[in-house]
């Protein structure tokens, strides 16, 4: 006899977690579908100005849907490109047989459109939230002027959460845990806390709350003019923005927090910065893997403190696979213990800059120096 698979409550929280990971992205979808409902919703009305705004809203959908949700493949491209820009800043050459210098900055190399992409999935939820600001601003403007105050208010309301969404600042995961920690009894105080929490929950309200209006305004088209059918329109937009709506308030501005799989992308980060490691001189590497570990923990991608990326980098040195055709460090080694850190007057070769390298003494030095240039 046959039996059912049921999900185990492990499997139920991994479903809940995927869909909270990819909440903006599915929101982006919602909201094309209600944009294109209302920008024929103008159209049938013969007002420009609600179909425009329809269109500038669908800006923002498109942005949530094409990168509200970032691939490993796409993190470690944006990474790939900070961690150029800080070993040519700090003077260590990339050596061009790297995997570093091949799969990612010859490929990809200094194209505008790269940059744009980077951009895009750093700030998914600020553009979305930029682009309804202003269409709720023309969409005000726009039916304060026919005199239809109902979707004037709407458009207020989208312009007003847009701001919400843009000037609150997300608490990360330390500083809930803190204030959790208080258990704080004002109610307004808990408020706050849950809003800073995730943002977009206010966001959300008040997207929601111009549904409302939106919804009225369907009504009294219905009304007035149900030849025109556009009222249907307006009905089927109402409904996709509730739709999501909610799934933004499930979302984060803070896109390092929308999870892609960290393992597997600092894992291979840190095969792209041990080899670029391996190249440089014997007598700076340590210093090197400091420098750099320092600067990877810094990134908002990165979970790993700088001990660990240190102490992966000098693993993946002293057991690489891969051999650099003109590295220092070429043969396939034995596993052995960390080395201890250099002393100060250690360091005897100079940098690719001509400059001796300046020892900044622990990683944890390291680190608190390299979050003020990232």
């Amino acid at each position: 006899m046959e039996t059912t698979p049921t999900n185990t409550p492990d499997q139920g929280q991994e479903d809940g977690q995927s869909l909270k990971d990819s909440s903006l992205k599915y929101s982006g979808y919602a909201y094309l579908v209600s944009d294109a409902a209302l920008f024929v919703a103008g159209i049938l009305n013969g007002n420009i100005k609600e179909a425009l705004t329809g269109l500038i809203w669908a800006g923002g959908g498109l942005t949530a849907a094409g990168y509200g949700k970032s691939s490993t493949e796409q993190q470690l491209k944006s990474l790939s490109f900070r961690l150029r820009d800080y070993l040519r800043k700090e003077g260590i050459e990339i050596p061009q047989d790297s995997t570093l210098q091949r799969e990612y900055l010859d490929k990809y190399g200094d194209r505008v459109v790269n940059k744009i992409n980077d951009f895009l999935y750093r700030h998914p939820s600020q553009v979305l939230n930029t682009i309804f600001g202003v269409g709720g601003a023309t969409l005000a403007v726009g039916k304060a002027q026919t005199g239809d105050y109902w979707k004037a208010g709407s458009g207020v309301l989208v312009s007003s959460g847009a701001l919400a969404g843009l000037l609150i600042p997300e608490r990360n995961e330390e500083e809930i845990e803190e204030i959790r920690q208080q258990k704080t009894r004002n109610p307004i105080t808990k408020l706050w806390n849950w809003i800073q929490e995730r943002p977009l929950r206010l966001t959300s309200m008040f997207y929601t709350a111009n549904n409302v209006t939106l919804l009225k305004g369907g009504w009294d088209e219905m009304k007035l003019h149900p030849e025109r059918g556009s009222h249907y329109f307006t009905y089927l937009a109402g409904a996709g923005y509730l739709v999501a709506n909610g799934l933004l308030a499930l979302s984060s501005t803070d896109y390092s927090k929308e999870s892609v799989d960290q393992r597997a992308s600092s894992q291979d980060l840190e095969k792209l910065a041990a080899e670029v490691v391996a190249g440089q001189p014997k007598d700076v590497q340590e210093h090197v893997i400091n420098h750099v570990s320092g600067f990877l923990a810094s990134q908002p991608e990165v979970s790993m403190s700088a001990v660990e990326i240190a102490r992966h980098m000098r693993n993946a040195i002293n057991n690489h696979d891969y051999a650099l055709e003109n590295g220092h460090d070429t043969q396939k080694a034995t596993p052995e213990k960390e080395p201890p850190p250099q002393q100060p007057d250690a360091p005897a070769h100079t940098l690719p800059n001509g400059q001796p390298p300046e020892w900044k003494g622990t990683v944890e030095h390291v680190h608190e120096h390299a979050t003020e240039i990232s």
